[in-house]
């Protein structure tokens, strides 16, 4: 069976089921189709959907990472989009510092790395990862 024949199965899986099959089945039977896929050919493959609960009757966005999928409700995925954000602005302002220290000031790149991890910390008050959940 060809890898894009198992990734159909695996959605109809979850989307479409036969009669009488659970949610909690139809998840099991479709993470179990993508994990005989194996790793993505390259690349992240990133997909937002939303999704009604069963559970509670309210409105869930799914992210799925790969063949990783993470539920969340309204209030969690609003606090990864800011994350997200965040990640992204201080993605750019690393890569505008490091590129001024090293092609204006001169500093070879190990120095600039170091210095970046000093802007890190007096950015966000940590060198490591921030807001992690």
């Amino acid at each position: 069976m060809k890898a894009s024949e198992i990734e159909l199965i695996a959605r109809i899986l979850e989307d479409r089921p036969p009669a009488g099959v659970t949610a909690a089945t139809r998840r099991h039977l479709a993470a179990a189709f993508r994990e005989a896929l194996g790793p993505p050919p390259e690349g992240t493959r990133i997909e937002f959907g939303t999704i009604l609960s069963e559970r509670d009757g309210e409105g869930k966005v799914e992210m799925l990472v790969n063949r990783e999928t993470v539920q969340m409700d309204l209030a969690k995925a609003r606090e990864v989009r800011g994350m997200l954000d965040g990640a992204i602005e201080a993605a750019v302002s690393d890569w505008l510092l490091y590129r001024f220290l090293t092609e204006k000031v001169g500093l070879a790149s190990e120095a600039a790395g170091r210095a970046l991890l000093d802007f890190r910390e007096l950015r966000q008050g940590s060198r490591k990862t921030v807001n992690p959940s």
